[in-house]
């Protein structure tokens, strides 16, 4: 088979999504679900702290906020800010926030540095951004390594692990890195500044990195924030990383095609989310390492 004809379009997905059972679709999809299966297996993920919905449960660890004065109540007990508050269901980094602070006596959230909103609007907003429900998360720290090379905001590697008959095992890479003030890793369709960065699955080695701008990828060996070099090093604690992923993905075995969203933090390792591995995770990857999907490995998964 030739290079073009590894690289996997559109309609190859309803090919290769068939790894993932239809049944098992929801532990990846809805993140109160996943939560409750990462946590009763010991593994590492942000820790919720309160989630936002008028009659659902989530872990008994967390605050249920119903109304809008326990949404009061709650940012009255949190001391240490920032938040990051994301839809139950979600895509793409849309609908999150960061939460920087409370004010009681003005019952106004900080919805940024330099402005906030009254908690009545605040409250609205929840509503409107989610029916599934909104979780406010504590706020990840990136690993001194990964601080060091591109500032203090959480870059995820997304991890494609697929399963075999001999189980989970990492198939490709690509490291998300935030620019500027973004709080999400995501490129918005290449538009707001960010990186991403292919990386080789096997030694975490950063072969090739690209930052999108005004819908354009451009090639770039530096991050623009803090200078230092991305290609031609491995994305750093890249081992724990990829021992992690692969022992994350053993608790979900009817899902055979996996896209993980890891970080290196200060307490080491942490699973992010789970996605399905759909075309846009399969094309972006394909973009950035300049790699079809459609390789020995896959085709014996998928052909048996």
């Amino acid at each position: 088979m030739g290079a073009k004809q590894e690289f996997l379009g559109y309609k190859a997905e309803k090919i290769y999504s068939k790894l993932n059972q239809g049944s098992w679709h929801g532990t990846a999809n809805d993140k109160i679900m996943f939560e409750q299966v990462m946590q009763s297996c010991g593994f590492k993920i942000p820790t919720t702290l309160a989630l936002f919905h008028p009659w659902r449960t989530g872990s008994t660890s967390c605050h249920h906020v119903r109304t809008l004065a326990e949404l009061g109540a709650f940012f009255a007990d949190v001391t240490t800010f920032p938040l990051f508050v994301k839809p139950v269901h979600g895509l793409f980094g849309r609908g999150t926030m960061l939460v920087h602070g409370f004010n009681k006596d003005s019952q106004t959230v900080a919805t940024d540095e330099d402005s906030s909103i009254s908690l009545p609007n605040f409250f609205k907003w929840l509503t409107d951004n989610s029916r599934a429900g909104m979780l406010f998360q504590s706020m990840l720290v990136p690993s001194h390594d990964v601080q060091a090379v591109c500032g203090n905001r959480v870059s995820s590697v997304r991890m494609i692990v697929l399963v075999s008959d001999d189980g989970p095992k990492l198939f490709r890479a690509n490291w998300k890195i935030c620019t500027g003030k973004n709080i999400i890793d995501n490129t918005e369709g290449w538009t707001n500044g960010n990186i991403v960065a292919a990386v080789d699955p096997n030694s975490g080695w950063i072969e090739a990195a690209y930052q999108g701008i005004e819908g354009r990828r451009i090639p770039v060996g530096h991050h623009p924030d803090t200078k230092e070099k991305l290609t031609g090093r491995s994305v750093p604690n890249w081992g724990d990383m990829k021992l992690f992923v692969e022992s994350c993905a053993r608790a979900f075995p009817g899902l055979g095609f996996q896209a993980w969203d890891i970080a290196a933090t200060t307490e080491g390792s942490c699973a992010i989310e789970l996605n399905l591995a759909t075309f846009h995770t399969v094309q972006a990857t394909q973009l950035v390492s300049g790699k079809g999907f459609w390789d020995e490995r896959l085709s014996k998964v998928l052909l048996g």
